[in-house]
């Protein structure tokens, strides 16, 4: 938790966002009860870039354990086309930190993440190419066109579900997962931190399209469910 009027920023890379900053701003405490953050961040996998709002409400503060409650909602877009490839994702989960010798703090985290992506525009039978949008990606245009082949469909029933058909591409995919992370962080100077965070989705859950080459092409094939990333954090 941070003291009221502190903030931090951070900046990192890592998958499936290459990279990212957020700015924290401690939001003050209610005596004998909580303390609240909030955050707003940016990240970017190239295929979409988004915007996040987050808080997070510190309930146990205990040097050297904590506890928080925390919740971050993102909405992006692909920017510098017309896809109409969009989505919104939130997550809201609980967090547990140990710090060690005033320098390492270990945090690990479990939330549940929610979204409703969109990939292609709807059809429009009267624009030239059938789409709302002028510029749909390959695979709309594959489904459109009935031309999808055996590994596209199978990239989409894994990702949409075993009983998906093409023109399901043309629909919002509304999900969920369950994820667990752990993260460290490393004070090395007065003012900067280092920190890793390695997270994922346990029990074989299913693979999240928006992290498939088939919809945003910076991706690898399948989902690997799971992600990491390093970043420093400077504060002040």
């Amino acid at each position: 938790m941070l003291p009221r009027g502190r903030s931090t920023v951070d900046f990192d890379a890592g998958f499936p966002y290459y990279f990212g900053g957020r700015i924290t701003v401690g939001a003050g405490r209610i005596p004998n009860l909580a303390g609240f953050d909030a955050t707003v961040a940016v990240r970017t996998m190239f295929a979409r870039t988004e915007l996040g709002l987050g808080a997070r409400m510190t309930v146990v503060d205990n040097n050297p354990f904590s506890a928080a409650a925390f919740t971050n909602i993102w909405w992006g877009s692909k920017l510098l086309d017309d896809s109409k490839r969009n989505g919104v994702t939130w997550d809201v989960g609980g967090a547990i930190s140990l710090s060690a010798l005033s320098h390492v703090t270990i945090t690990g985290k479990a939330f549940a993440e929610l979204w409703s992506d969109r990939f292609c525009p709807a059809l429009d039978s009267t624009m030239p190419n059938g789409f709302e949008g002028s510029d749909p990606i390959k695979v709309c245009v594959d489904a459109q066109n009935n031309r999808l082949s055996a590994t596209e469909m199978s990239v989409i029933r894994k990702t949409f579900g075993r009983d998906a058909v093409p023109t399901d591409l043309f629909n919002r995919q509304n999900g969920a997962r369950f994820l667990i992370s752990m993260s460290g962080e490393i004070a090395f100077d007065q003012y900067w931190n280092f920190y890793f965070i390695l997270e994922g989705a346990p029990f074989q859950q299913d693979e999240r399209a928006l992290f498939t080459s088939l919809f945003s092409a910076p991706m690898p094939d399948n989902d690997p469910r799971v992600y990491g990333r390093i970043g420093l954090t400077y504060k002040f």
